[in-house]
């Protein structure tokens, strides 16, 4: 275990957001920003988060080329593309280094036994829609990154499809959402919805 670090939790959880220059299927897709969060297993507590990073690609204006209409304008309203006009940003690969290194603090070596006496499999990468979208990106541009993620995911759209579904009256006591469409604002709301399902069920 690393003893250095008070926080080490095989069940902290990483939350990550990207904005992209459109859709997986889209000629030249790429993630263009990215912002992470590391928070205890409850979201009660952050433990490390690394603000906005631009990634930049090799090609700014083929990158912007490849975007349809609605995401130039959106990434335009944002200040996303001015940043990235003004050379903002850095490769895939330095802030894969980045991000592995700093989220590595927070969890145990693969295979480590944890307080529980489980073997440590993988952090759980968590937010809206990143079984279908975000764990695809990590294991597609960052690939230090993608070592020591699990396969399995915390994804609180299937969490509020069910709440939908089956606790009505959780998921209507939902403060309403909204989103800038920034990586930093998404993953605050994807964290602030999670705790709001955790904190119905405590104590049950």
């Amino acid at each position: 275990m690393k003893q250095s670090n008070p926080h080490v939790d095989g069940y902290n959880l990483v939350w990550a957001d990207f904005e992209t220059t459109g859709l997986p299927h889209y000629d030249g897709f790429e993630p263009i920003e990215v912002a992470v969060v590391v928070t205890n297993p409850t979201a009660t507590k952050i433990l490390w988060e690394s603000g906005s990073i631009v990634v930049k690609p090799q090609d700014v204006e083929r990158a912007i080329g490849c975007m349809n209409d609605f995401v130039l304008n959106m990434h335009t309203e944002t200040g996303l593309i001015e940043r990235l006009r003004a050379g903002e940003g850095l490769p895939a690969a330095e802030v894969d280094s980045i991000l592995s290194a700093q989220i590595g603090q927070f969890f145990p070596e693969l295979g480590e036994k944890m307080l529980d006496g489980h073997g440590f499999r993988g952090a759980v990468l968590a937010g809206n829609s990143v079984g279908q979208f975000d764990l695809d990106v990590v294991r597609r541009f960052f690939p230090k990154w993608a070592e020591f993620m699990a396969y399995r995911v915390l994804d609180v759209s299937s969490m509020e499809n069910m709440m939908r579904r089956s606790f009505p009256a959780v998921r209507d006591s939902l403060p309403p959402k909204t989103s800038d469409h920034t990586a930093v604002h998404d993953i605050a709301e994807s964290i602030r919805e999670y705790r709001h399902y955790v904190e119905a069920f405590d104590g049950i």
